[in-house]
């Protein structure tokens, strides 16, 4: 019998996509293999036996938007953490066992054309704090964040919090989001920070953020549902 773990074709996908949108796709393959290898180890494992069974599996977990964010955001911790490991200059977050971790949690939402629903390529989404563009826990986060084909319509952040913030205090930040064929849109939003252990992050799902396409354009320019 045949016994495949799909989730190893989605992360050797989605692993791909992030390498090439952060201009990093030719590097090694032991680098690649290390990530891949990361994240699975993260994720539980879906088998099937056959080739119906790969098809829907694939459709059902390539496509479920928590899954796929998640899948994403450990990708963002593989490389940041490998990079350490090989001397780099990327931060890493460290958490004390025994010990309060207060962060900010981590942000996911879904950004769309008003009329279509249809994904648009290209939006530039700035996470900003009192004016000015969130500081993010480390370099692997990237603020401002565009939509790509590899993240669809979802974009994430991990808004760091400064030191010596009053942790029993709502943090208020604005996401902004500009396309130059769709009016600008802002939403604001209260983060409260949260006490985190080893392994585990908290996640705010930010509401759907609709965008409307300027005058005259046709939106020929906005993905086709895949």
């Amino acid at each position: 019998m045949n016994i495949i773990n799909i989730m190893e074709e989605i992360v050797s996908s989605l692993v791909s996509e992030v390498l090439k949108k952060e201009n990093r796709i030719d590097e090694t393959k032991e680098y690649f293999e290390d990530i891949c290898a990361y994240v699975l180890n993260r994720l539980p494992a879906k088998y099937v036996t056959s080739e119906r069974g790969v098809l829907h599996g694939l459709l059902d977990a390539k496509f479920a938007f928590q899954q796929k964010s998640d899948i994403i955001m450990i990708i963002y911790e593989a490389m940041s953490i490998i990079k350490e490991r090989r001397g780099g200059n990327q931060v890493h977050i460290h958490l004390q066992k025994g010990t309060p971790n207060f962060f900010l949690p981590h942000l996911l939402g879904e950004v769309v054309e008003k009329t279509t629903f249809s994904k648009i390529p290209g939006v530039s989404i700035t996470l900003l704090y009192n004016g000015m563009p969130a500081q993010m826990v480390s370099d692997g986060w990237a603020n401002p964040f565009s939509t790509n084909k590899g993240t669809g319509s979802y974009y994430h952040f991990w808004p760091k919090l400064e030191e010596n913030s009053d942790f029993s205090q709502q943090h208020s930040f604005t996401l902004f989001f500009e396309h130059q064929k769709c009016k600008p849109v802002e939403q604001r939003i209260q983060l409260q920070p949260v006490s985190l252990t080893i392994g585990k992050l908290e996640t705010k799902i930010v509401p759907l953020v609709l965008m409307e396409m300027k005058d005259g354009e046709d939106g020929s320019f906005l993905y086709a549902d895949d």
